[in-house]
C-alpha cells in the first residue's frame, strides 16, 4: 500500500498548478482518485490548461457534479475535452444548467448515443429546453426512448418550430396520440405549421375523436386539401367523424375528382341539403355518377328549387327511371316541373307503366307533340287513361293519321263522354271511325240535345 497526501489544489497560480498535476498523474497511476479539486472556479482554470492524456488521467479524480456545473462555461477545445470524460450525471447537470446559447455549443459536440442516453432521465421541462439544438437523428433516438407522458410534456412546453421537429421525428400513430392529448392551443399551432402532405398523413391515421379534435383546429381551405390528398376510404372516414355542419362545409369545397369518389357513400339528406349551394360541375357529378335510385333518394329531402337544379342536369333517361321507382305523387311533381320539350322526351323514352304515373300532369300540348311519336304500346296504356276533358282535346287536335289508334285504344265510355258533352269538334273526329255507334249513343240521347248538335257538324259527318 502507497501511503500519499490528498492534494487539495487552490485556485490562483495555474502553472503551478498544471506542473502539479502532471506529475501527480505521472507518478501516482490509479492513485490519482486522491487528487481533489474541490470548486467549479478551479475547473474553469485548470481544464483549459492541460492536455487531453492528463485530463482522461484525471477522470476518476474529477467531481462529477462539479465538471457539469463548469461545462457551460467551457469554450472550444476546453468543452471538448470536458465532455470527452464527463458521466451522465455531469452531463445531465450541463444540460440542467447551460442557458440557450450555452446548450447551442454543447448539443452539437455529444454523440448520439450519450443524448440518448442522458435526455430520457430529465424532465420534460429540460428535454424541450434541448430539442432545438439536437440533429435529426438524435432527435430520432431520444423520441424512441421517451414513454408517453414525457413526449406529451415534452410536445407541450416546447417552442412551436421544436415540437414540429419532434412531431416529425414520430410515427403518424403516436403523432396523433401526443397531439390529441396537448392543449388545443398548442394543437392549432402545430397543425397550423404542417404542410399539406404531412396533414394528409396525419388525418388518414387518426379516428373517431381525435379526427374531430385535430380538424376543429383547421381552416376549412387547409382541410379541404389534405382531405384531397387522402384515399377515398380515408376520406370517407374522415368525413365521417366530422360534425354534420363542418362537414358539409368540407363537401362543398372538395374537388371534383375527391367529390366523385366519395360521392356514392355520402348520406342522402346531407348531400340533399348541398344542393342549393354547389357549382353546376358538381350536380353533373351528381347525375351522371348516381344512378336514378339513388338520385330518387335525394327527392324527399329536395325543395322545389333543389329538385329543379337535379332535372335541368340530369339526362332524359335518368328522369325516366326516377320517375319510374317514386310515387305516382312526386312523379307528377317532377313532369310539372319540367320544361315542355324535356316533358316531351320523357314521355318519348318512357315505359307504358312509366306514363301512366305522370299522364294526368301532362300538359295537352306535350302530349301533342309526343304523340306521333308514342308506339302503340305507349298509346295504349295512356289513352284509356286520359280524363274526359284532355281524351278529347287529344283527339281534336291530333293528325288524322293518329286518330284512329287513339280510338282504338279508348274505353267505351271515353266515346260515349265525347258525344254527350256534344263537343262537334271532337265528335267530328269520330264519325268516320264510330258512325254507327255514335247514332246509338244519339238515340238514347234527349232529341233536343241531339238537335243542336247534329246542325253544326258538316256534311259528310251528318
Amino acid at each position: 500500500t502507497i501511503q500519499v497526501p490528498v492534494y487539495d489544489i487552490k485556485p490562483g497560480k495555474v502553472s503551478q498548478v498544471k506542473t502539479a498535476i502532471t506529475q501527480i498523474s505521472e507518478r501516482l497511476g490509479n492513485a490519482i482518485s486522491l487528487v481533489r479539486l474541490p470548486s467549479v472556479n478551479n475547473y474553469q482554470q485548470i481544464i483549459p490548461t492541460i492536455d487531453q492524456k492528463t485530463l482522461q488521467s484525471l477522470a476518476p479524480a474529477i467531481d462529477m457534479d462539479t465538471l457539469g456545473k463548469t461545462i457551460p462555461y467551457l469554450e472550444s477545445e476546453s468543452l471538448i475535452k470536458a465532455l470527452s470524460i464527463a458521466n451522465e450525471k455531469a452531463l445531465s447537470t450541463a444540460i440542467a444548467r447551460a442557458e440557450t446559447k450555452q446548450l447551442s455549443k454543447i448539443v452539437p459536440n455529444l454523440s448520439t448515443e450519450k443524448i440518448a442516453k442522458i435526455l430520457p432521465k430529465m424532465d420534460a421541462s429540460q428535454i424541450a429546453k434541448v430539442t432545438p439544438h439536437l440533429t435529426a437523428k438524435q432527435m430520432a433516438d431520444v423520441i424512441k426512448k421517451l414513454d408517453n407522458k414525457t413526449l406529451i410534456e415534452t410536445v407541450q412546453n416546447a417552442p412551436v418550430t421544436e415540437a414540429m421537429k419532434i412531431v416529425k421525428s414520430l410515427t403518424s400513430d403516436k403523432t396523433v396520440e401526443i397531439l390529441t392529448n396537448i392543449d388545443s392551443s398548442k394543437l392549432k399551432s402545430i397543425v397550423g405549421e404542417m404542410d399539406i402532405d404531412e396533414l394528409s398523413s396525419l388525418l388518414s391515421s387518426a379516428k373517431g375523436a381525435d379526427i374531430n379534435k385535430i380538424t376543429t383546429e383547421l381552416s376549412g381551405e387547409k382541410l379541404t386539401e389534405a382531405i384531397g390528398k387522402m384515399k377515398p376510404s380515408d376520406v370517407e372516414r374522415v368525413l365521417s367523424a366530422l360534425q354534420p355542419s363542418r362537414r358539409r362545409e368540407i363537401v362543398s369545397t372538395l374537388p371534383e375528382d375527391v367529390f366523385t369518389s366519395i360521392l356514392p357513400r355520402l348520406p342522402a339528406d346531407e348531400l340533399s341539403s348541398l344542393i342549393p349551394q354547389f357549382d353546376e360541375k358538381k350536380l353533373d357529378v351528381i347525375t351522371d355518377k348516381l344512378g336514378y335510385k339513388e338520385l330518387s333518394s335525394l327527392l324527399p329531402h329536395l325543395d322545389e328549387k333543389g329538385l329543379t337544379r337535379i332535372l335541368a342536369r340530369a339526362s332524359d333517361e335518368k328522369i325516366v327511371g326516377i320517375i319510374n321507382v317514386t310515387d305516382v305523387e312526386r312523379a307528377k311533381q317532377i313532369i310539372g316541373l319540367l320544361p315542355e320539350q324535356r316533358a316531351v322526351n320523357v314521355m318519348l323514352h318512357a315505359q307504358p307503366n312509366v306514363l301512366t304515373k305522370i299522364i294526368d300532369r301532362l300538359d295537352v300540348n306535350v302530349m301533342l307533340k309526343a304523340l306521333p311519336n308514342l308506339n302503340e304500346q305507349q298509346l295504349a296504356a295512356i289513352i284509356p287513361i286520359l280524363r274526359q276533358e284532355k281524351f278529347s282535346e287529344v283527339l281534336k287536335h291530333s293528325p288524322n293519321d293518329l286518330v284512329p289508334t287513339i280510338i282504338s285504344s279508348a274505353k267505351p265510355e271515353q266515346i260515349i263522354g265525347i258525344v254527350k258533352s256534344g263537343d262537334v269538334d271532337a265528335i267530328k273526329k269520330l264519325i268516320p271511325y264510330r258512325s254507327k255507334q255514335i247514332s246509338e249513343i244519339f238515340k238514347s240521347m234527349p232529341d233536343k240535345t241531339v238537335l243542336e248538335i247534329l246542325p253544326r257538324l258538316d256534311d259528310q259527318s251528318f
